[in-house]
Order: C-alpha cells, then structure tokens, then sequence
C-alpha cells in the first residue's frame, strides 16, 4: 500500500487538492495517479495480494478476516492462504496477517529467504535452507524433515520443497497421494488442494495426487514454472505464455493470450504479471479475488 507516494502524486499532478474540490474531484485525483507496476502476486482461495516495483504489498478480493490488509512494510515475497497471508519483509523478516486462529499468522522470529502459505499453516525457509513451519499441525503439515531445501510450498494440509539434491520431500496430509512425490531430480514444486506438480530438471510438470478433474495431467511440453490450484493447475513457458489444465468450471483454465513474467494459481482463480508490469486475473469472480487495483 503506497499511501505516501499516492498522496505527493495527487497532490503535485491534480489542480483540486486540499480545498475547493467538486464533484469531480476525485475521479480527476484517481486519474491522476500512476499505473501500478507489479512485480510479484500470489493468488489464494478469495483473495489475491501483490507487490509492486517499490516494494509495497496491494491485496484484493475477501477481507473478512483481515486477509487483504497487510502492514505499511517494504516486502520482497508475499504468499497468501485461505484466510491469512504471509510476505517477507525487505529486511528477511516473515510478517502474517488475517486469521490466527491456529496461530497461521503469527510467524517465528528470524531472518528467511521465503515463505509459502497453505490452507491454516505456513513454511519458510532460513539462510542455510532449513525449514520452519507454524500454524495448523495435526496432519503433520508443520513438522518438515531435518533435511536442507532449495525452494518449498505450502498446499491445503501438506506441505513439499526440492532439497539441496534435487529431490521432492513432502510431509502432511497424504489421503490423495498427496504428499508421496516421484523419484528424480526437480526444479521447482508447488502444492495446491490435494495435488502436487513439480518441474523436472528437463522443464517437464510432473504432477500426482487428486485427478477428478485431470488437474495431474500436465501437457507434454518445457515449462519455466507451475503453480497447481484446488482442481487445476497452470505452467508459464520459457518466452511467458500460459497453459492451463483441470477444473474449468469458472474459466480458470482460459487464460490470457498474454505474456507473462509470474504467475499464482489460486482456488479457482489465477492472477499473473505482465511482461509490461500489469496484473491480469482470470477465473472466478468471486468477492474480487480477480480485481487487482490499477492505481
């Protein structure tokens, strides 16, 4: 939220500032901001949050437990769960806000790389690539391996990351198959409801778990990064398109003939960041989950 530079731009660019304004006086004060440039988003169950280029974290859609309204801090990473979300600070901090009813908002002290949001439960990763979890544990979704990780994501009640070897370890709820990932070596991992993919070393999305809608059925192609939802799942190319797979019920699986530089596969929503810095959303319309702020 960049309340500061939004008020000095409507105060230097627009003649109604202060006093004498009309009736037309906000709308000549919108216009006159500047478009947002984004650079990051992560898109959850009803809501979507997204950092710009100078560090602010924007959040939109659901805020019925204070899960769009993240704290006046400069962010480098954000991550949003089902009724809370997570970023960590420019500073290597993790801040959380919206629902602690499992304690999902309430972070360790330290410093980390990244964090990564599920249903009520978070990780994030230290310096040295350990792994910490806090919130929801009774499936075990917050008690990770004593192993070094590269990278990790959060799903509903499990959790996954790509060790320091290459390998998929993941811990939690495994009634789907979850959380019992392939042999090989891995790139990326990102666990969504009750499915999982995974990029291979060679580019190819690899997923398991829950199939009802064949959101484990990823194309034959070279992706650059895959983001697995509830009952779908998206992967970027290398030169930024976008191909969608699963659920299709709410046009999650439609997206845009653009290019895109990041993309978040939420619940039944998807938000992405324009090669030009723009945030598209496509899917479910849902409590405006698919309608990021412009300005």
């Amino acid at each position: 939220m960049t309340h500061r530079r939004a008020w000095m731009s409507v105060c230097a660019l627009t003649i109604a500032c202060g006093s004498g304004k009309n009736e037309d006086s906000d709308t000549a004060s919108n216009d006159a901001l500047p478009d947002i440039t984004w650079v990051s988003v992560s898109a959850s169950d009803r809501h979507s949050c997204g950092i710009d280029i100078e560090g602010a974290m924007r959040c939109w859609g659901d805020n019925e437990a204070g899960q769009t309204a993240p704290p006046l801090r400069e962010f480098d990473q954000v991550s949003t769960g089902r009724w809370h979300s997570c970023g960590v600070t420019r500073v290597s901090t993790v801040v959380c806000w919206g629902l602690d009813a499992d304690g999902q908002a309430t972070p360790p002290e330290g410093t980390f790389t990244s964090v990564s949001s599920g249903s009520k439960h978070n990780c994030a990763l230290t310096a040295d690539g350990a792994a910490q979890c806090w919130g929801a544990a009774v499936l075990g979704q917050s008690t990770p391996p004593p192993l070094t990780f590269d990278s990790i994501s959060a799903g509903a009640q499990h959790t996954c990351g790509v060790t320091a070897a290459g390998e998929l370890a993941c811990w939690g709820d495994d009634t789907h198959g979850q959380a019992s990932p392939p042999d090989g070596t891995f790139s990326s991992v990102s666990a969504g409801w009750l499915h999982t993919c995974a990029l291979n070393t060679e580019g190819q999305a690899v997923c398991w778990g829950e199939n009802n809608h064949d959101q484990s059925e990823p194309p034959e192609a070279p992706f650059a990064s895959v983001h697995a939802g509830w009952s779908h799942t998206c992967a970027r190319t290398a030169n930024g398109t976008v191909q969608c797979w699963g659920s299709d019920y709410h046009g999650q699986v439609t997206a845009p003939e653009t290019a895109f530089t990041a993309v978040a596969a939420g619940a039944d929503h998807n938000c992405g960041v324009t090669t030009f810095g723009k945030m598209e959303c496509w899917g479910q319309r849902d409590a405006g989950a698919t309608t990021p702020p412009a300005r």
